[in-house]
């Protein structure tokens, strides 16, 4: 740019002396006539008149001598030139890189058009002065040029800086209207500053922010945290810089935290107390996710477990007692058994074990004599059937099925022990007797009483053999005629 310019310069430079030079030889040519009509004179001269002058030696002397003077003294003038060229052009360069851009740009034009008119003609004289051939001189005037400028540049960023310190000072009072003079002006400087152009958002946003401000505060006295809270939040979405409100909002998250775990723990308390274990483990977990090493929600813990245990173990009584009614006693069995396995000492669980445990017990051992009914003929038999029918009646309350089979197990006694009439038919030689009961004797009929079984009459004669008569007492027999006559001789 700047040798774009030099050159321009230069072409001018030399269109002026080429006229100056032209200028000069007709001057010089003017001159040169004069001395000619001056040493010679005039033409029209009479023969009377002074005659042609002639230099003489010494005239020639002091002349040659006048233009040794004269070369020596424009070599001398060449000689004292102290600044290169190149130094001027590097000087411009150096303003033109770090001064002339901000001297140029609108801002510094509307800080002071007269001193970037100034600068812009004195970085013109500068290129004149090259152009000229003026070093020496274009060099002080660059210098002078730099320094002007760099003054100048300083103090327009200084009114910059200010202008900026004055926003961001009537901002932080909360003066919307001088923070928003402050940064107009600012922008008109530099409108590429991006900490201008981020002061001015948030400039704008001001009176949004000192509404929430106020809604905040108003939160605060009526003290609606959560209120509060948001609008804090937006706030610092606004203005990031308000650390009052950032601190503000971890006060209250700690607050609604603590309020939140409080509530948590009632409610559980309240749902432990209804039994309500999805509204106890719904407090419990959050609870938890607040503040899960807290002594409160140990306990919220503790209380689920019990819960669920008291929970099941109503669960497995309420199974039982259904069980009872249905008279299905291998169910309450198991149940009361499950119960117990809870609350080992529960009185309830063991009572219902007992009563089903004697249930089935008296079950069992009546079906085992039901089996073989017969049997109950035998005393023996008969004495532990009977003993098998004891407390049936009061356990017989609780049980229908065992009711019934106790009954019947009562009846078969009555039926097996009943006296049936056997009539016994001999030849009065023959001795009779039951085998295992007793002897009849020699008859010729005779009514005995046995109860139902199966028995063996046997009948013995001297010189016979012994005759075995198997008979079967069936219960519902009422009368049975056998005979028994030894006939066989031995």
């Amino acid at each position: 740019m700047f040798e774009k310019k030099l050159e321009e310069a230069a072409a001018q430079s030399r269109q002026k002396l080429f006229i100056l030079a032209l200028i000069c030889t007709v001057i010089g040519l003017v001159l040169v006539i004069a001395l000619f009509f001056l040493s010679v004179g005039s033409p029209f001269k009479t023969a009377d008149d002074t005659s042609p002058h002639i230099a003489t030696p010494v005239e020639n002397e002091e002349k040659e001598a006048s233009e040794k003077s004269r070369s020596s003294e424009q070599k001398e003038s060449a000689a004292i030139q102290q600044y290169e060229r190149q130094e001027v052009i590097t000087l411009i360069g150096r303003y033109e890189e770090t001064l002339e851009p901000v001297v140029l740009t609108e801002g510094f034009a509307a800080w002071n058009k007269a001193v970037q008119e100034d600068l812009i003609a004195l970085k013109d004289d500068v290129v004149g002065k090259m152009a000229s051939g003026s070093i020496d001189a274009a060099y002080e005037q660059v210098i002078r040029l730099i320094e002007s400028a760099s003054i100048a540049v300083g103090d327009f960023e200084l009114a910059f800086g200010t202008a900026m310190t004055e926003a961001a000072a009537s901002y932080d009072s909360d003066d919307a209207q001088g923070a928003r003079a402050h940064i107009d002006y600012a922008l008109s400087l530099n409108n590429r500053s991006q900490e201008a152009l981020n002061l001015k958002d948030r400039i704008e946003a001001l009176p949004e922010v000192l509404e929430l401000i106020r809604q905040a505060s108003v939160a605060r006295t009526e003290n609606n945290l959560e209120a509060e809270k948001r609008f804090s939040e937006q706030i610092i979405a606004l203005d990031p810089d308000r650390s009052f409100y950032r601190e503000r909002i971890a006060e209250i998250e700690a607050l609604l935290n603590e309020r939140r775990f409080e509530d948590s723990v009632v409610r559980g308390l309240d749902a432990n107390r209804g039994n309500n274990l999805s509204g106890l483990q719904a407090a419990y977990s959050e609870a938890k996710s607040i503040f899960p090493n807290r002594e409160e929600t140990k306990n919220l813990a503790g209380m689920v477990v019990a819960l669920k245990q008291k929970i099941a173990f109503d669960n497995f009584m309420q199974k039982g007692g259904n069980a009872m009614e249905a008279d299905d006693w291998q169910a309450a069995l198991r149940e009361y058994e499950n119960a117990s396995a809870i609350y080992p000492n529960s009185k309830d669980a063991r009572d219902g074990l007992d009563i089903s445990r004697s249930i089935l017990a008296k079950k069992q051992q009546i079906a085992a004599l039901m089996i073989r009914p017969e049997r109950l003929s035998n005393d023996a038999v008969k004495t532990d059937a009977l003993d098998a029918l004891q407390n049936s009646a009061v356990l017989g309350a609780l049980s229908g099925s065992l009711k019934q089979e106790a009954e019947g197990l009562a009846k078969e006694i009555e039926r097996w022990n009943r006296q049936i009439d056997i009539l016994i038919i001999s030849d009065e030689i023959t001795s009779v007797s039951v085998k295992g009961v007793g002897r009849v004797g020699q008859v010729s009929s005779y009514k005995i009483r046995l109860k139902p079984g199966s028995y063996i009459l046997e009948g013995k004669r001297e010189g016979f053999k012994t005759k075995l008569v198997p008979i079967t007492i069936d219960p519902d027999d009422t009368m049975i005629e056998i005979e028994v006559i030894t006939d066989e001789r031995i």
